[in-house]
């Protein structure tokens, strides 16, 4: 680990695992800010490319980057081990396959991150090549207590202080691909949050929770979004997500996937009200035994 600024003002936290393709274009991004009171955590999960490689090469040219590199349990394992050894007063995630949107980006958050008016200081991304159609296309603004329960911040967006890891605690790695929306959930009502209207980041496509469902998240949403948001589990706050539920055990399904679609449907009637419920049985079943 080099040396470096004893109290950086940021902190830039860099989850890597077979990053040799697209690291150096994010540290270059994060480098070549003109904001210079900063420092950057590569944490790797031990790569088995050339990832680690550039990481030293980088390093030793500039002595804010500190590195680690180890087996861990996934993206938001690697986060936790950032925060814990992260300085900065703020801390701040890239995907090892993103880019800060220029090099003025930080130096024009910094007046904004003010310790004493807000701890939570979101902005917007950009999505490039996400193979959604959505390349070019501004994503985030100013989220209420409603849009939280439908989208989630871009943790790509997100100036969080230091503080708040302290008083809330990291990742909860049971939420394998969705980890970053419990967390803000888990936070949103309790934190000062500040949105501002500047695009900070270019996010790339083909991440985690773009390839791969989160069962153990979809489960515990209700739950979890209850309990974050003082609402009642059954109160129309939840229509839209129990009816895309309700979809996605309908695709699996159709797809003859019949495990995950038979766990999502245990999701959809734990979550529906048992008297929607029984009018769908007696409009199936009830209509068909008058039939007969």
């Amino acid at each position: 680990m080099n040396a470096g600024n004893a109290s950086p003002r940021v902190t830039i936290i860099v989850a890597t695992y077979n990053s040799e393709r697209d690291i150096d274009a994010c540290l270059e991004s994060v480098c070549c800010q003109t904001f210079r009171d900063l420092e950057i955590w590569v944490v790797d999960g031990a790569s088995k490319d050339g990832t680690l490689e550039k990481i030293r090469e980088r390093a030793a040219r500039d002595p804010r980057i500190h590195w680690l590199s180890e087996k861990d349990r996934g993206v938001y394992d690697a986060m936790n081990k950032g925060v814990t050894r992260a300085k900065g007063a703020w801390v701040f995630f890239l995907g090892s396959d993103d880019r800060l949107a220029n090099e003025h980006v930080l130096a024009e958050m910094s007046p904004h991150l003010d310790a004493a008016a807000c701890d939570f200081v979101h902005a917007d991304i950009v999505w490039r090549n996400d193979g959604w159609g959505r390349d070019g296309q501004a994503y985030g603004g100013e989220l209420s207590t409603a849009e939280i329960l439908e989208k989630n911040y871009c943790h790509q967006a997100i100036f969080y202080a230091r503080t708040i890891f302290d008083r809330f605690g990291g990742y909860n790695l049971d939420y394998r691909v969705l980890a970053d929306w419990e967390f803000n959930l888990r936070v949103f009502a309790k934190v000062r949050k500040k949105y501002v209207n500047q695009v900070v980041a270019d996010v790339f496509g083909g991440g985690l929770s773009q390839s791969v469902s989160d069962y153990a998240f979809d489960r515990d949403f209700v739950k979890l979004a209850s309990s974050a948001l003082g609402l009642l589990p059954k109160s129309p706050a939840f229509r839209n997500r129990n009816n895309k539920i309700k979809q996605t055990f309908k695709a699996h399904f159709r797809a003859r996937r019949f495990k995950q679609g038979w766990r999502y449907l245990k999701i959809w009637l734990a979550d529906e009200d048992p008297a929607v419920f029984r009018a769908i049985l007696f409009r199936r079943f009830g209509a068909k035994r008058s039939e007969g």
